[in-house]
């Protein structure tokens, strides 16, 4: 397996805090709890600590690509 294949499998097993959760999909942070509690096909956070959570990038990746196959657009 090349590098960069390695470093993107390593990035999609990845755990996004909700800042960088948000960046990633390209919205606001409040927008993304908004989200979190209007919108039930968003991914569930993933607790990582007693005080500390987020998001799977391959998680948001598969939403993502679902909500582009929803408006017609490409993944």
């Amino acid at each position: 397996m090349s590098q960069v294949t390695q470093a993107q499998e390593n990035f999609t097993a990845a755990i996004l805090r909700p800042d960088k959760a948000a960046a990633y999909v390209g919205v606001s942070k409040n927008t993304m709890y908004r989200w979190l509690r209007e919108k039930p096909s968003l991914p569930r956070l993933v607790k990582i600590g007693e005080r500390c959570s987020g998001w799977r990038v391959a998680d948001l990746d598969a939403w993502l690509d679902a909500q582009a196959q929803k408006s017609g657009g490409a993944a």
